[in-house]
């Protein structure tokens, strides 16, 4: 993801974008780093990073069933 494109994503949220958990969630989206290297990186909990990321990047949903795909 491009830091335009995660610019875009993130406004489509209500995360705040001057936060703790946007810079964290940038790290993993836009620098390729896991959820645990962000998390400690900034100085927050790897399930925050994890839930943020999961509202700018939902998850598939399966063609056949409909329902959310791990």
């Amino acid at each position: 993801m491009t830091p335009r494109q995660f610019a875009a994503a993130l406004g489509s949220t209500r995360i705040d974008p001057q936060g703790k958990t946007a810079q964290a969630v940038r790290l993993v989206l836009v620098d390729g780093l896991s959820d645990r290297q962000a998390a400690e990186r900034i100085g927050i909990q790897p399930s925050a990073v994890t839930r943020a990321r999961a509202k700018i990047v939902p998850r598939p949903t399966c063609p056949h069933c409909g329902q959310r795909m791990p």
